[in-house]
């Protein structure tokens, strides 16, 4: 039997086990799945874990013993942190198998959690994603270039607001009216033509969306985890919100601008097999942005390669319109990542991500509507469109997710979607 100091102990370092990981970007199902397998094996029934993304609870509450209970605040909840998420998982794994005490298991909980990449690395990841995405929009690779040049200012102007405690909205609107002055520079100087320009822009704004709060919306919905999807809901309409306000303010500052000009927009056409060297490409840098070690390269380049070649089949063979081939491609993604994650040494979700930012962001569709947006058309359908691819993908996932679980429940496949 626990005395109450023991018992004291272990919930610190459960809660502790918990808010790293929430912290990291693991799902909400799957944290509260891990800290309850965790307490049951330091010996803790009755154990109560509640979690709102942003907050986690936990309360003991044996029948002869005094209730103890512990709340704590997660930081960010709309970033994922890949080597803290594998060493998490590998102390979780530690304390369920009894190989660690409680002051081994809280020494490796505070190694994990310092694991940090510097920001030029994964700056230089981020630069690399923006690159690749800008080339599956159809553009040349000089552009492309440009459209990482941008992308790596915004994004190191991002940190920099983040250290001076910018509320949220603000800091992504000054982040994308920062991305789409850069583009109208470029254009002044006569670098980039008023179309380029706009797919530069339009790359940099699809990636300032958080996807990880996108996907962990509908994995917590189907969970039953309601809260949580309805706090990271609040995160991406806060997200986009300030996005949307950037946009328009470097739209009017555009619009007053008389060397500004752009023509409709043909759809280029990128070979389906040069497309998915491009997702695959993309997906591997996308390991370095989300602070990924060497290991995950691998894995990522798999996730992106069967993902851009779901989506290109899809659209090109099968004639699926962009819509649902990017949420079946996500589906088939999300599948495929339960019964992987444990080889790779990744959470599914880790892998999904991957999967999703280098083959799926829908960059395309926004540079339509920047496009028709500087011409004075109306552009409101384009966005409306990218709303919906991108919750297509969220979607998409959480179901892939689910069918594996189903899929495999009684066997080797029974893993959580965060595992």
């Amino acid at each position: 039997m626990n005395d109450l100091k023991q018992r004291q102990e272990q919930l610190s370092m459960l809660l502790k086990l918990g808010v790293a990981q929430l912290g990291a970007g693991h799902l909400t199902s799957a944290t509260v799945a891990d800290v309850e397998r965790a307490a049951t094996a330091c010996g803790l029934g009755q154990l109560t874990v509640l979690s709102t993304a942003s907050t986690l609870a936990i309360e003991h509450a044996p029948p002869t013993q005094p209730v103890l209970g512990r709340v704590a605040r997660v930081t960010q909840i709309d970033v994922i942190n890949c080597e803290q998420l594998r060493k998490l998982a590998q102390v979780s794994r530690s304390i369920r198998s009894g190989r660690v005490d409680v002051g081994e298991a809280d020494r490796q909980i505070d190694a994990a959690t310092a694991l940090s990449t510097p920001w030029w690395w994964s700056t230089i990841g981020a630069t690399a994603v923006a690159f690749f995405v800008t080339l599956q929009v159809g553009v040349s690779p000089f552009v492309a270039m440009l459209a990482a040049i941008l992308h790596a200012l915004v994004t190191v102007l991002g940190a920099g607001v983040a250290r001076l405690d910018f509320p949220r909205l603000f800091k992504f609107a000054v982040q994308a009216f920062f991305g789409g002055a850069i583009a109208l520079v470029f254009v002044s100087a006569g670098v980039l033509t008023g179309n380029a320009a706009a797919a530069c822009v339009a790359v940099s704004w699809a990636m300032l969306v958080p996807l990880p709060l996108v996907l962990g919306i509908a994995v917590d919905a189907t969970s039953g985890e309601y809260q949580s999807a309805l706090v990271r809901a609040v995160g991406i309409v806060v997200a986009v919100g300030g996005i949307a306000i950037g946009a328009m303010v470097a739209t009017v500052l555009a619009r007053s601008l008389p060397d500004i000009a752009t023509t409709s927009v043909d759809l280029p056409i990128v070979p389906p097999l040069l497309a998915v060297l491009f997702c695959t490409l993309g997906a591997m840098a996308n390991a370095f942005a989300n602070s990924g070690g060497a290991r995950l390269l691998v894995p990522a380049a798999i996730a992106g390669a069967v993902t851009g070649l779901c989506n290109q089949t899809l659209q090109h063979v099968v004639g699926v319109p962009s819509l649902w081939a990017g949420a079946l491609s996500a589906a088939l993604l999300g599948f495929l990542a339960v019964p992987c994650a444990k080889r790779a040494g990744y959470p599914a979700a880790v892998l999904a991500l991957m999967g999703i930012t280098g083959a799926l962001l829908p960059g395309l569709t926004v540079y339509q509507g920047i496009v028709n947006a500087m011409d004075g058309n109306a552009s409101r359908g384009y966005f409306e469109h990218t709303a919906l691819v991108v919750t297509g993908l969220g979607i998409g996932s959480a179901l892939g997710f689910l069918l594996a679980s189903y899929t495999g429940r009684h066997g080797r496949w029974a893993r959580q979607p965060g595992d």
